[in-house]
């Protein structure tokens, strides 16, 4: 959600030839909005594989829940993989942005 705003920014600024402007707010830009694109590509080519990466469990979690639970609480285990799946790429954005900060630090300096 806030790629759009400051693609705009940017956008306008250049258009408006207000280039200073422009190179400070797309060194913030640039990352973000690749790093969205990249990762919207992947969750679109991965949409028909959901319906199975959500029935996936590992074999301790599907023993508990064949052994009598409802069907509520195999739903909300699912949910939880699911959540927990996101996380590598939580971590791996954090990951480039602490880099990227790094990286535009030492060159200003």
């Amino acid at each position: 959600i806030i790629v759009i705003p400051l693609v705009l920014i940017s956008y306008v600024r250049a258009f408006q030839s207000k280039f200073i402007l422009h190179r400070k707010i797309a060194k913030i830009t640039f990352p973000v909005w690749l790093y969205v694109a990249v990762t919207g590509v992947i969750v679109y080519l991965m949409n028909p594989l959901l319906p199975m990466i959500y029935s996936i469990q590992c074999s301790m979690c599907k023993a508990v829940l064949e052994s009598g639970a409802d069907q509520q609480v195999a739903e909300s285990l699912n949910e939880g993989i699911a959540y927990l799946a996101a996380i590598p790429y939580l971590l791996a954005a954090l990951t480039i942005i602490i880099l990227y900060k790094k990286f535009y630090a030492k060159k200003k300096t």
